[in-house]
């Protein structure tokens, strides 16, 4: 078959057009996807800083704790002081974190476990830290050698 030149130049000018409605048409579609991509990023970022929070918070007592255990004497009450704020701190951050992620769990696949894991890994710590605390207050000689 012969095509005449009117004939072959508007093939190739609507395949052109064809294959740039068609790039378009992905590059669409990528964006879309990369805007949802970022907006969970977005939904995510204040979770992680409230449990980044809780987390530093949490090893600030947790070294002050360790701290007042290598010393003799009981705990000062600076010390006490220092620990509760820490404590304060690390509440706050993980019931922040907590009702966050608990608001976006029915968008996240597998959250609900994570979720359950989480709170009774925080319950278990929340049940020693009133023993932690009762010990750092007496003497060293007088602390429960097993619970250190």
């Amino acid at each position: 078959m012969n095509f005449s030149i009117r004939t072959t130049l508007g093939l190739v000018i609507g395949i052109l057009g064809l294959m740039l409605v068609a790039g378009s048409i992905n590059a669409l579609l990528n964006n879309l996807d990369r805007n949802a991509s970022a907006k969970r990023v977005a939904q995510l970022a204040p979770i992680s800083q409230a449990f980044f929070q809780s987390l530093q918070q949490h090893r600030l007592e947790r070294g002050n704790i360790l701290i007042v255990f290598r010393a003799e004497a009981p705990a000062s009450k600076d010390s006490i002081d220092n620990i509760t704020a820490q404590r304060d701190g690390a509440i706050k951050g993980y019931n922040n974190g907590f009702a966050m992620l608990s608001a976006l769990s029915s968008d996240l696949s597998g959250a609900a476990p994570l979720l359950t894991k989480l709170k009774s890994a925080n319950d278990a710590v929340d049940a020693m830290r009133p023993k932690a605390m009762q010990m750092i207050a007496q003497p060293r000689a007088q602390r429960d050698a097993q619970a250190m």
